[in-house]
């Protein structure tokens, strides 16, 4: 497995090739929805389906100041965020859900998944304070 190194304020941080994605963002002058589309449908990207239908859900954590949300705003360029994710159509009901770990490095981002299979839940029933603790028993 090829491994690529990344030194952020002299530390190296070790990234999967693999999961290696590439952010870019385009300003798209025109108001009209309509020419969005069109412009995806013809540009070089050649983006198409690779899963099928479904709902993805997420819950994202942050720390009690935003920080992670400041960071994401004022676009620091090494940042990590933390979510919850699950499939299903219906929201409040977690099951077969992962936790990922998402990572930005400027313009080059990698994201670790550690699935926890055996965690099933309502959020209804669960008071948002005792989320992380549910999980953090899932990993150990």
């Amino acid at each position: 497995m090829e491994k690529v190194v990344n030194s952020t304020k002299g530390t190296s941080v070790p990234l999967l090739a693999k999961n290696l994605r590439y952010e870019r963002k385009f300003i798209f002058s025109s108001p009209h929805l309509e020419d969005l589309a069109q412009q995806l449908y013809v540009n070089s990207f050649c983006f198409k389906e690779i899963f099928e239908k479904r709902r993805v859900n997420n819950v994202y954590f942050d720390d009690q100041n935003l920080n992670y949300y400041k960071q994401n705003v004022s676009g620091v360029g090494t940042r990590e965020k933390y979510r919850i994710r699950w499939y299903g159509d219906d929201f409040p009901q977690v099951a077969n859900p992962a936790i990922e770990i998402k990572k930005k490095f400027g313009e080059v981002g990698d994201k670790i998944t550690h699935k926890l299979p055996a965690l099933a839940l309502d959020l209804k029933a669960v008071d948002a304070f005792q989320l992380p603790g549910l999980i953090a028993d899932q990993l150990d």
